[in-house]
């Protein structure tokens, strides 16, 4: 082989490996780059409130494999304007996420200037404006496996009150205001809330708040930065990773002493 062959081969060399450096390179600070900025979002999360908004576009919560249930459970209780959807895990008081649990919807009532939404094992307790006062279970005395809700007239010492009566399975129970305790009674005269059904465009309306409040920004930023959120193994794009930051290391130390040597 001739001399400029030589060279011309040595050249073609250098510039292969010049390209292949730049791909890595650039492939190892996209990688750095979402370490980086993701893990701010991170060490910053609280600040941001990132675990308070959600992730509302469409494919990305796709890629995440969730659709909304197909059905909802919806009640028209004794107040005015008012619709109580459950979807899944989520009560909707119109079209407005209201709350997250896991039991059956059973009713609303309105109570000593109180909201009470009664679950089959919580009762929830909101001010006029719908926001949460407390949440009644188990542990706080509120009897099991309610079926129904209502409120009712009560004279005592011919004054007339009114008295939060609920339903269980063998039992009825009125509410104590004053120490917020349970005694059994034997008045119940209504029938719970009646069930009302949703048009095609209502339900699409609350599946889609539906699918809009389930990824949040902490949890997509956590994805990111641990590569969960590709379609790849995570373990996989992060072993990738670290193999391409090493070599971009290795094949830079190496065309720093060919060139030190070369001018030496």
């Amino acid at each position: 082989m001739s001399p400029y062959q030589k060279k011309q081969k040595d050249k073609r060399r250098k510039n292969l490996f010049r390209k292949w450096h730049r791909r890595i390179g650039f492939t190892a600070a996209v990688l750095l780059i979402n370490l980086a900025v993701t893990g701010i979002l991170l060490n910053h999360s609280d600040d941001l409130e990132l675990h308070k908004n959600y992730i509302e576009t469409d494919w990305i919560v796709n890629s995440y494999g969730i659709s909304p249930p197909k059905e909802a459970k919806c009640i028209a209780p004794e107040i005015k304007n008012l619709r109580l959807c459950q979807l899944g895990e989520k009560l909707y008081l119109n079209s407005k996420q209201l709350i997250e649990h896991s039991s059956e919807l059973i009713g609303l009532v309105e109570f000593d200037d109180l909201f009470y939404l009664a679950s089959s094992q919580e009762l929830y307790v909101f001010t006029k404006g719908f926001e949460l006062v407390e949440k009644l279970d188990e542990n706080s005395g509120l009897p099991l496996n309610i079926s129904a809700m209502t409120v009712l007239d009560n004279y005592q010492d011919h004054e007339k009150l009114k008295v939060l009566v609920i339903k269980t399975q063998d039992k009825i129970w009125k509410l104590d205001p004053t120490n917020m305790s349970w005694h059994s009674t034997e008045i119940f005269s209504k029938m719970p809330p009646r069930l009302i059904s949703l048009d095609e465009s209502e339900l699409s309306q609350l599946q889609d708040a539906y699918l809009d409040h389930q990824i949040t920004m902490l949890k997509f930023v956590q994805d990111l930065h641990s590569f969960r959120f590709l379609p790849f193994s995570a373990k996989f794009i992060t072993d990738l990773s670290g193999i391409v930051i090493i070599v971009l290391v290795l094949s830079g130390f190496y065309a720093w002493q060919r060139r030190t040597n070369k001018v030496s």
